[in-house]
């Protein structure tokens, strides 16, 4: 998520406290905030007046922002009460926000991929049978409707967000579904079956909602 996209989500989140927020939504609108601050403080010859002004289009926007990255670190939103409290409070609220959200669907939602960096490498364990279990340093392409995905598909049974694949040095591949709302499904000795992850080869088939590729174009055709 870049600077000015994070600005625009919690405007348009200006109230919305339900959801998650990645670390640079939450800190590129805190510095947002900042640089308005002192640009107003440097054209203003009342402090008082662009000091409440500031409060009454920023408080909401900026607790709301709050609250969604305590819930992606899977945490109530009403720990916000604690930067109420003097110094304890200030530092244990800077630790929770710059704490790595949940990788996993918590109890506030899936992950928001647009507040991450999925094209930066991660190490991830993949294991194709129990017997030979191996740990490779992966590549993560993200699947999706979303401008910012990697693999872009323009269809509306596709969501936002759809999935994830993962590939290795050694041509292994995990496919990972990411709750979407009309499933991934691939061909297996039964047929077309719905998957929450399962790992794939170059040449599979899959279906996002009814779109249909085979994995070898998501990692030929991604966008960097």
């Amino acid at each position: 998520m870049s600077f000015f996209e994070a600005i625009k989500v919690c405007f348009i989140k200006y109230v919305e406290f339900a959801g998650r927020a990645g670390r640079r939504e939450y800190w590129y609108f805190f510095l947002f905030t900042l640089l308005v601050s002192w640009v107003i403080a440097l054209i203003s010859y009342s402090t008082l007046a662009h000091t409440a002004a500031l409060t009454v289009i920023f408080f909401l926007p900026a607790m709301s922002s709050g609250v969604r990255r305590l819930h992606d670190i899977n945490l109530s939103g009403w720990w916000w009460l604690v930067t109420l409290i003097p110094i304890l409070g200030t530092g244990l609220w800077l630790y929770w926000m710059t704490r790595e959200g949940d990788l996993e669907e918590n109890r506030f939602g899936p992950p928001n991929l647009k507040t991450r960096s999925p094209a930066q490498p991660s190490n991830i364990t993949m294991r194709e049978n129990s017997s030979s279990p191996s740990s490779d340093r992966v590549t993560t392409y993200t699947i999706g409707r979303n401008q910012e995905n990697h693999f872009l598909v323009d269809d509306s049974t596709v969501s936002g967000q759809h999935a994830l694949l993962f590939s290795a040095r050694a041509s292994k591949l995990l496919l990972v579904d990411m709750a979407s709302s009309n499933g991934t499904r691939i061909y297996s000795a039964e047929g077309l079956e719905k998957i929450n992850q399962q790992v794939v080869s170059l040449t599979d088939t899959v279906y996002f909602g009814s779109y249909k590729c085979i994995i070898q174009d998501i990692i030929s055709c991604s966008r960097p």
